[in-house]
């Protein structure tokens, strides 16, 4: 053998040791160290004190706390601290709970208002108080203008169009000029005079879409040639073209696709993606009707489909193939809501026990091409009818942020896929600190939504069949079920078919169920509850 090798003696492998990682992160610090906790009365007994967490809505007047979010809390029974306290030495207004509960307006107005109040919120409870809420977050989740305009900043910066990209359907800043050539060329080349464009402007700080068919616009609606700014806060107003031609369920119903993003850290960033739901609308989809064009149409639907729901109606209308929520939907999904975060992530401030989650919508033409709809920063789970996924997102939200800054370990060897739950690590810091790659959209969306899918969804429908498969497999299994019961008939000879056979068939089956029943229930008696002894809380409440 060393003859032929050339070796004489076994040589160990070159690499004694694994090198060490060249990523400028190498570790996750706890952020949150010391989070502020109440503690009990003293027990004489035990002479012991139990910790309890806390949390406080502060908004402004007629807005709080979404329900969802104070069912998790009262489920981990955390105490509500429901007015503010005077402070010992400065006599301002504090909020002493561990997590608090608002938003970009209200902090806004305790910086104006009350600077001292907002100054130990934000910077002396840094480390000890959550917050969901990100300042300077805006970019992300505020008014549809800003949220245009850091997108088209980040294309730019890498040296391309926002519109090249095919993101959202073709926008148009009336504040350049070379948008508004755009624009004009737009109107030039369409062949359709009631093509609807949505006009938003910023009024009193709110959106305010208004959908206008391209011959109004070219007779003198034009907002390039009456004003290039809304008059509240000189934001830019924005063109955009309206989708014409949706993806349709049945019945002709127009939707969109809710899913949710989540800034978990800031120090530093992860962000991680959920996938969501279809929110469907309730009246037929009509070219003509103006409402149909707005941005936040769905956001008042109590209708819902799950993408699971919506895969198999793709599959078994041989729309699409059997895969393709997993494998085309959910990929763009979360390409686009990476870029979202990208876009604004220079704004962001960084800060020690904040994070904050998103809302992103996405909408599809028929040509299957996935656009971006909006993001919107408020806890959103639908407005009269709350989503069946709703209770587990938020906490299993809340574990995640708590862990994450508290005691972060399994946070730092995961990689862009891993999932906390439902919820997937959609980019990371430290990963980003090794490789050193900077992110450049024009790279990543590279004839993106450029090619007409519909003829190759509905080959791969074809050639998948899923719902024939599918059928074939329930008969199969029926009649391999009919088999055994003829043989379990003829072995007591029991004519088959017969009534007697199925009746005996059946006290088998739930004779089964019973015993495996009884075997899993045992150990469980549902009439016993013991309350903790005075002083002690139950095992999963001790922090």
């Amino acid at each position: 053998c060393g003859a032929r090798t050339g070796w004489t003696v076994y040589l160990p492998p070159l690499v004694q040791k694994r090198p060490a990682r060249e990523c400028e992160i190498k570790f996750i610090a706890p952020q949150v160290e010391d989070p502020l906790v109440y503690l009990s009365k003293m027990d004489k007994k035990s002479k012991k004190k139990w910790k309890r967490r806390a949390y406080a809505c502060v908004y402004s007047a007629g807005k709080t706390c979404h329900s969802q979010v104070e069912a998790d809390f009262e489920d981990r029974r955390w105490k509500k601290i429901t007015k503010p306290r005077k402070h010992k030495e400065g006599g301002f207004r504090t909020w002493d709970a561990t997590f608090v509960l608002t938003d970009w307006e209200m902090l806004e107005k305790l910086r104006v208002r009350e600077p001292e109040t907002f100054y130990q919120l934000y910077y002396e409870r840094e480390g000890t108080t959550y917050l969901n809420a990100l300042v300077g977050a805006e970019d992300l989740g505020g008014s549809l203008n800003k949220q245009f305009a850091s997108r088209r900043r980040l294309a730019d910066r890498g040296g391309c169009k926002f519109n090249l990209l095919k993101i959202q359907s073709p926008h148009y800043d009336t504040s350049v000029d070379s948008d508004c050539v755009e624009l004009e060329t737009s109107l030039a080349k369409s062949s359709d005079s009631k093509k609807n464009f949505v006009v938003q402007k910023i009024v009193k700080g709110q959106d305010s879409p208004e959908v206008l068919t391209s011959s109004s616009i070219s007779s003198g609606k034009n907002p390039c040639k009456d004003g290039s700014t809304s008059a509240w806060d000189q934001t830019p107003t924005i063109v955009w073209e309206g989708m014409s031609k949706p993806l349709l369920l049945p019945q002709k119903r127009s939707f969109d696709v809710r899913s949710y993003m989540l800034i978990g850290s800031t120090m530093p960033f992860m962000v991680f993606f959920r996938r969501g739901y279809i929110r469907t609308s309730s009246a037929e989809f009509r070219s003509s009707n103006k409402n149909n064009y707005e941005p936040h149409r769905f956001d008042k639907s109590t209708e819902f489909m799950s993408l699971a729901e919506f895969q198999t109606y793709l599959a078994h209308n041989k729309i699409a193939g059997g895969h393709y929520v997993d494998t085309l939907l959910v990929s763009a999904m979360k390409q686009i809501a990476l870029f979202t975060f990208h876009a604004a992530r220079q704004k962001i401030e960084r800060r020690r026990g904040s994070f904050q989650l998103f809302s992103i919508d996405f909408v599809l033409d028929e040509l299957f091409h996935i656009y971006l709809e909006k993001v919107t920063a408020e806890y959103d789970f639908g407005s009269r009818k709350v989503h069946e996924d709703a209770p587990d997102l938020v906490s299993e939200m809340h574990d995640l942020v708590m862990e994450l800054h508290e005691i972060p370990v399994a946070f730092e060897g995961m990689i862009k896929g891993d999932k906390y739950g439902d919820w997937e690590l959609l980019f990371s810091e430290l990963i980003e600190s090794c490789h050193k790659i900077p992110y450049n959209p024009c790279h990543s969306f590279f004839e993106f939504n450029s090619r007409d899918l519909r003829k190759a969804n509905k080959k791969v429908g074809k050639v998948h069949n899923t719902a024939n498969r599918e059928r074939h497999e329930h008969d199969r299994v029926k009649k391999k079920a009919e088999e055994q019961k003829r043989d379990k008939c003829k072995d007591k000879k029991i004519s088959y078919p017969s009534s007697k056979c199925d009746k005996m068939a059946q006290a088998e089956a739930d004779a089964k169920f019973v015993r495996l029943f009884d075997e899993h229930e045992k150990d469980y008696n549902p009439n016993y509850f013991e309350l903790p002894r005075l002083g002690e809380v139950f095992p999963w409440e001790k922090v």
